[in-house]
């Protein structure tokens, strides 16, 4: 098989995943920089990451506090930032055009019944970061009680791949992987996967030939603005609720036992490594920790709203026992025959005929 060939497919194994991409862009940002302040003999600073550890939450009836870290470039000592721009949005409009705050969080006004959401970037004299993923808070006037959103959907990441032998290549059809905001490069599947298949001709291209489905279309992707999505069923029910970033409740940033319920997003989140790089994977849908605090907040007789693709499947997958004790001891959630899954048909079974004892009341959304 063509060595070509086979290095065309590794890197393509980095080329579909939006982590790379960012990495790969930053890092030739990062040069041209460096170069034309070589060139024109001028100090630079590289702009910052974008910030982590994102959360919001009422300090009063009329007022919401929000809180970030900012994230350091190990590679880079100029990228830290002088401030943060906080952007807010109310109901279905758009984003103001933000507000300068020189420290890492900030209290803002809110008026009942209107729905805020809210995003924030890093500054510093070298430019702004990306955006942080977008929060969103609503006071009801008439509450029965306030509900926390997690945001547990961070993933992107390229499409599932595959090696056997003399075949391989990528499969959309199983997972076609997260793109950051949305991709227009995808032009359909895969249909050739042999590495021994080489171009012939424009309609033979050979080895990662692909259909040509999906011309032109935008494919959607993690816009990281699910909280105002979920928020307005709470609205409707009844319910204020504010929302926070999985990575701040993992870092113990927010007390879970203070809310009445938890609606927890986890969309397409499940494990996924980059590239051939063989380390721990990303994106697990409950990793250890998180685990952990969800389980005494459901002993605590909280009350656990969960939706997503692999919310079970996901944390089952692993090699030791803790993700499917979770799975049914805290989701209360079981395998089904694989025709159940074919057809997606669901049923409630009995505690006496599955042998699961419920822990605060469990709500699911596929």
């Amino acid at each position: 098989i063509d060595i070509e060939i086979k290095e065309s497919y590794r890197n393509m194994k980095y080329a579909l995943d939006p982590r790379f991409r960012f990495t790969v862009s930053r890092a030739i940002y990062k040069g041209m920089l460096k170069y034309f302040s070589a060139v024109y003999d001028i100090p630079y600073v590289v702009q910052p990451l974008p910030v982590r550890q994102f959360s919001s939450r009422f300090s009063a009836r009329n007022k919401v506090v929000l809180r970030w870290k900012s994230t350091p470039d190990s590679l880079e000592a100029s990228a830290s930032p002088t401030g943060f721009k906080v952007y807010t949005r109310t109901g279905d409009g758009g984003f103001d055009n933000g507000r300068i705050t020189l420290s890492d969080s900030i209290e803002l006004p809110l008026t009942p019944g209107i729905l805020y959401s809210y995003k924030v970037t890093a500054i510093n004299s070298g430019g702004e970061s990306f955006p942080s993923e977008i929060l969103s808070a609503y006071r009801h006037p008439h509450e029965k009680g306030e509900i926390l959103i997690i945001n547990g959907f961070t993933r992107i990441s390229g499409p599932e791949h595959f090696q056997l032998g003399t075949m391989a290549g990528f499969l959309n059809d199983k997972d076609a992987g997260v793109p950051y905001l949305y991709d227009v490069t995808f032009t359909g599947r895969q249909h050739d996967f042999s590495l021994s298949s080489v171009y012939k001709t424009q309609g033979q291209p050979g080895f990662g030939a692909s259909e040509r489905t999906h011309d032109q279309l935008v494919i959607e992707g993690n816009r990281f603005d699910y909280p105002a999505v979920h928020g307005r069923a709470m609205m409707e029910a009844g319910y204020s609720f504010v929302s926070s970033g999985v990575d701040a409740v993992r870092a113990g940033d927010v007390p879970l036992q203070a809310y009445r319920a938890i609606d927890f997003i986890a969309g397409k989140q499940k494990q996924t490594i980059l590239g051939n790089v063989k380390k721990t994977p990303e994106f697990q849908t409950f990793p250890l920790d998180l685990q952990q605090l969800l389980r005494r907040y459901s002993l605590g007789g909280g009350n656990l709203m969960v939706s997503g693709a692999y919310c079970a499947s996901d944390p089952y997958s692993n090699q030791d026992s803790t993700g499917k004790a979770f799975v049914e001891e805290v989701l209360q959630v079981k395998p089904v025959h694989s025709d159940e899954r074919k057809f997606g048909q669901v049923r409630l079974e009995s505690s006496a005929a599955t042998g699961l004892k419920l822990q605060g009341q469990i709500g699911y959304a596929i």
